[in-house]
């Protein structure tokens, strides 16, 4: 959920497609389809408009991922 409020916050017009997990990003005209698992495309949209989501997406994964706690021995 917060990976969708954070993409929403980045590019605006969001759709979720809740039946297939995806999402629809509409930027300028532009309009891609996201898988929010896996963060591949399902559309041949825009290179420009792909390449600034999948940035933006793989960020916010890393962000929002627990750093591990690693204890020495």
């Amino acid at each position: 959920m917060a990976i969708l409020a954070l993409l929403g916050k980045c590019f605006g017009d969001m759709d979720p497609l809740k039946e297939n997990g995806q999402l629809v990003i509409s930027v300028d005209g532009n309009v891609t389809q996201l898988l929010k698992r896996s963060g591949k495309f399902e559309d041949e949209s825009s290179e420009g408009l792909k390449e600034q989501v999948k940035t933006t997406f793989c960020i916010i994964q890393n962000v929002l991922k627990p750093i591990p706690l690693i204890f020495p021995s």
